[in-house]
């Protein structure tokens, strides 16, 4: 081509970038042995509530039984539980179904206080209801 026509030619066209590889994300394997607190019999369950609103969750090694004493009641089975890697006070225990879900983030602590009582409990709660609603209260082991 002479050189005046190579000076007017269109610019070559540029390939399009190539897609940046897929990332694969393993699953969670969280260890068999791994267990929050407290370390309890079969037919012990955990017991947390809280006021203002009154709510209730009873956590059983299986279901997380959740009351909201002025919505919803549900049940759900516990799919993740898990200590702290960096805090072993510190424990999740979660669960969903369906469109129910609940995440508890447990601590154990010298005292919790329900405000109503005289009774002081072992374990400080807060709680994820349904994606919807945070509250917090105390546990105990019953």
């Amino acid at each position: 081509m002479p050189e005046d026509q190579a000076a007017n030619a269109p610019p070559a066209p540029t390939p399009a970038p190539a897609a940046p590889p897929a990332v694969v994300v393993p699953p969670i394997k969280v260890p068999s042995n791994v267990t929050p607190p407290p370390a309890k019999a079969a037919s012990n369950s955990l017991v947390c509530s809280g006021t203002e609103p009154f709510w209730s969750i009873e956590i059983t090694d299986a279901n997380l039984n959740v009351n909201m004493m002025d919505g919803p009641r549900y049940s759900v089975p516990v799919t993740f539980r898990q200590t702290s890697a960096n805090n072993a006070t510190i424990a999740v225990i979660a669960g969903v179904a369906g469109a129910n879900n609940t995440q508890a983030f447990m601590q154990k602590v010298s005292s919790c206080s329900d405000g109503m009582s005289d009774t002081n409990y072992p374990y400080s709660v807060t709680a994820v209801l349904n994606n919807q609603r945070v509250v917090s209260g105390c546990c105990q082991v019953r």
